[in-house]
This record gives C-alpha cells, structure tokens and sequence, in this order.
C-alpha cells in the first residue's frame, strides 16, 4: 500500500503565496511611511545644497568680473604674447611636418632601391653561395647518393641533403 500524504506540493505553494500575500499587506503602510519621512528630509538637504552652489557660483562669477575689469587694460599686451606664441607653436608645427615628410621620403627611396636590388641581384652581390644537392635521407637517416637508379624512386616525402658553399 502506498503512504499517502495529508497535502500535496501544490497545497504547499498556495499556503506559501497566502502567507506571502498577507506579510506584504501588513508591511505596506510601514514601508510608504517611512518612504515619506525620508523624501521630507532628502528634499531639504536639496534645497539646502542648490542654495550653497547658488552662493559659489555668484561668488565665482564676481570674482571673474573682478578679475577681468582689474586686467582690461592687459589685454593688449596679451593679445600681442598670444599672437606670438601661436607663431611659435605653428613654426614648431611646420618643422615637425617637414621633418616627417622628408623620412618619409628616405623610406620610400631606400624600398624603391632595395626593390631594385631584389630584382638584379647579380649587379651588387659579390658574394655567391653555390648549392647542389647530394643525396636523400633513408629511414635510419643514413645519406644515400643520387644517381640515375634512386632519381626515378624518388619519393616526394624523403628529405633531401643540400650542401652549400660559400664563394667570394
């Protein structure tokens, strides 16, 4: 026989959401109250604050006025310090250009003439390697000599053996 059990999980699950249900009206009036003192306060130390910055910025800008009448008759005189500096700046600015472009130029020349090297090696080199080939490699990696029999079994996989000479 089987043991059957007073109340199934789906009972357990609609208890659990009443019970849910009911802590969340009980606590809603609690949480709207003090969510309503809190703004009070919050919205006081905004007025507060924006007052405060108020103030600054009129300070601020009283003394830029200030400032600015006292220097008036400055301004001349660095009107003509300004205009100069731009000059300088922009001298700096041209060297620095000409000075680019000119490497610039220098690596494009030096490719151009290495292009060329590449493409008649025999007008500059004077040193030469001579290479030819000497054999292949058996699997015991013994040297075998080339000859007109091994040439026609050559296989595509074995390894050759190159011997390069160095001549001036």
């Amino acid at each position: 026989m089987q043991k059957r059990y007073a109340m199934s999980n789906m009972g357990y699950a609609i208890i659990f959401v009443i019970v849910l249900g009911i802590i969340m009206i009980i606590s809603t009036p609690m949480i709207i109250d003090s969510y309503k003192s809190g703004n009070k306060n919050n919205q006081q130390n905004i007025s507060e604050r924006r007052y405060d910055e108020e103030r600054q910025n009129e300070e601020l800008r009283q003394t830029r006025e200030k400032r600015y009448r006292d220097n008036s008759f400055d301004n001349d005189a660095n009107m003509i310090n300004l205009s100069d500096k731009i000059n300088s700046i922009e001298i700096n600015f041209d060297s620095r250009i000409r000075t680019l472009e000119q490497q610039q130029r220098e690596l494009l020349e030096n490719n151009n003439s290495a292009r060329e090297r590449v493409q008649n090696p025999q007008e500059e080199v004077s040193d030469k390697f001579v290479c030819t080939i000497e054999g292949n490699l058996d699997s015991e990696g013994n040297l075998v000599p080339i000859d007109s029999k091994s040439s026609a079994q050559t296989n595509r996989r074995q390894k050759i053996v190159f011997v390069c000479d160095y001549k001036e």
